[in-house]
């Protein structure tokens, strides 16, 4: 779903192919791309799973949304 400039929002018809190391090819069905564009989900990007870490490392940035998804 991307908001539009009216704030309504359109669904996406077109799902997501990506290569995992674990399981190879992965495909997310448009229900779940949807969900990943969302603002909650999206915001999920700028929380770190290390906390003040990243700081002091930046090769340790791992994200809350990094987590979910992979």
């Amino acid at each position: 779903m991307y908001p539009s400039d009216s704030g309504l929002y359109f669904p996406t018809l077109a799902s997501i192919h990506y290569t995992d190391l674990l399981y190879d090819f992965v495909e997310l069905p448009a229900a779940v791309t949807d969900l990943l564009h969302t603002s909650p989900v999206q915001r999920l990007r700028s929380l770190h799973q290390g906390g003040a870490i990243v700081l002091g490392n930046p090769a340790l940035n791992y994200t809350h949304f990094e987590h979910p998804v992979g």
